[in-house]
């Protein structure tokens, strides 16, 4: 009998619309022998750092405890706002909490079955939460490790930049060491593109779709391998975390805040804003909550929000009402087109570390764009071209991986696409 295995296949910020015979014909291929998913949507916020941990855990953020790209946390100093992204940002979080994430991740329950490899070519901390206590191994450009966290040595591990040269150095990588040589229970390639240049260039440009034709040559090399290595038989799992759309507005939230008298200043710690591109998470200290009810009230009359939530509403849309954010927005957005005939714009917060300009895609809210990724399954059960219409999302790929290798899906959320 074949031995069961997973291969995951992300690329990064691939709009479900986007999916056609003349940019991604591979992809387009292998949906005629796989169901897709055409009500798959992203989470709040939607953003790749979550959705990673997300996948990971079959759980919401609010569940698993990594709320967003960029966070705030309450340390010796006050609130501070920290980027996920960061390569130290792991290690940070477990001194402060004493753990990572609050729930296990796949890498965990496949243990005792095998190998989990991931390649991964977006932020270190995307990289890093999908398997943040080294059950197996995360290539990363910023540093790989092994089970235990081990770093690995510069030879092994993946020296690489992040866009379509990179994507394509670590596919062939992925292909030849990975599932032609190792065999490993659970693959990962996540792919940078179209994400990356979607950040810096116009959606719909030539840059942005020749990135796109390059993440469906990738998939094209990853299903060519899966083809010709006998003994298996993977599920193979073909998807992205989010769509992008086009920045209309780039919003400065401090600056309103300041200007209406509910932060001293940029410095202060009463009230921080973590920006996460066309969403926003709003942390209040201790002494400072009562005021959430008049900051909330305040937010929602602004013209560049969409959305406010607080408490229990921040449960409704997948965050802790608890123990995250006071407040989340959803900043404003529209199916306006851009200059090249690409629907969808918003607005985004202002990030002081941040390079997006205005013209060119972002994501982070509940944009209907920006919401809009897709899926693919094929393996098992799922075979034949489907189109199916239930409702789906990242947190239903942990269990149906698991349903499929027959392992528990205790302490999930999501449903197995098996079941549903």
């Amino acid at each position: 009998m074949d031995r069961k295995s997973i291969v995951l296949i992300v690329c990064d910020g691939l709009r479900a619309d986007m999916i056609s015979p003349e940019l991604t014909p591979a992809i387009c291929q292998f949906s005629q022998n796989a169901h897709r998913y055409t009500n798959y949507r992203s989470l709040f916020t939607s953003t790749t750092r979550v959705i990673s941990a997300s996948i990971a855990t079959g759980c919401q953020p609010g569940t698993h405890g990594l709320s967003g790209n960029v966070v705030a946390l309450q340390e010796e100093e006050g609130l501070q706002v920290r980027s996920v992204g960061n390569p130290d940002f792991r290690d940070r979080l477990r001194r402060l909490r004493g753990r990572t994430l609050n729930v296990p991740v796949l890498a965990e329950r496949l243990a005792p079955l095998g190998e989990s490899i991931v390649f991964s070519n977006v932020s270190p901390g995307a990289a890093y939460f999908h398997d943040p206590d080294g059950f197996g191994y995360v290539y990363h450009p910023a540093g790989s490790f092994g089970p235990g966290c081990k770093p690995l040595g510069s030879n092994e591990g993946l020296n690489i930049r992040k866009g379509t040269g990179g994507d394509m150095e670590m596919t062939r990588r992925f292909c030849e060491e990975i599932l032609a040589e190792r065999k490993p229970i659970y693959s990962v390639l996540w792919l940078s593109e179209p994400d990356f240049t979607g950040h810096h260039h116009p959606l719909g440009s030539d840059e942005h779709f020749q990135a796109v034709r390059r993440a469906d040559q990738c998939v094209a090399e990853v299903l060519k391998t899966i083809d010709a290595i006998d003994g298996v038989d993977p599920l193979v799992i073909i998807c992205s975390d989010h769509g992008q759309e086009t920045i209309e507005l780039i919003v400065p939230i401090d600056d309103y805040l300041i200007e209406n008298g509910f932060k001293n200043s940029h410095d202060s710690k009463e009230i921080v804003v973590a920006p996460n591109g066309s969403a926003a998470l709003i942390y209040l200290s201790p002494e400072y909550k009562q005021q959430c009810t008049a900051i909330s009230s305040f937010l929602s009359r602004q013209p560049w929000v969409s959305q406010v939530y607080a408490n229990q509403e921040l449960n409704d849309i997948g965050q802790d009402g608890h123990h995250g954010p006071d407040l989340a927005i959803d900043l404003y957005h529209s199916d306006k087109p851009n200059a090249h005939g690409i629907a969808g714009e918003c607005f985004i917060a202002k990030d002081p570390g941040g390079d997006l300009a205005i013209g060119c895609g972002s994501h982070g809210g509940l944009g209907a764009f920006v919401q809009r990724p897709f899926l693919m399954v094929e393996g098992g059960i799922f075979q034949g071209r489907k189109e199916v219409t239930v409702p789906a999302s990242p947190i239903s790929i942990a269990p149906t991986i698991l349903h499929f290798l027959e392992q528990p899906f205790d302490a999930i959320e999501g449903q197995p696409l098996q079941c549903v």
